[in-house]
């Protein structure tokens, strides 16, 4: 497999990973995020750049609260999920 880093999108967004017949995890801070909030995020958005992050996204984002969660759009079949 191969790591798709795509830099910012449009309108704040940044899709991290994307693999076939995996999870891709994009980031889409809503306009009412807090510091702590995006403190919370960093460590997915880190691990996603490493070229074995894709092991540990959905562990990762499973960890978060939801009220981080609420800034990530989650495509992708949920059995693929490792």
């Amino acid at each position: 497999m191969q790591q798709d880093y795509q830099g910012p999108g449009t309108e704040g967004q940044m899709r991290i990973l994307t693999f076939p017949n995996v999870r891709t995890y994009t980031w889409q801070p809503q306009q009412d995020i807090t510091t702590y909030e995006l403190a919370l995020c960093m460590p997915l958005m880190a691990v996603g750049t490493t070229p074995d992050g894709w092991t540990q996204m959905d562990a990762m984002y499973d960890a978060l609260p939801a009220k981080a969660r609420r800034h990530w759009s989650l495509e992708g079949k949920a059995e693929a999920r490792l």
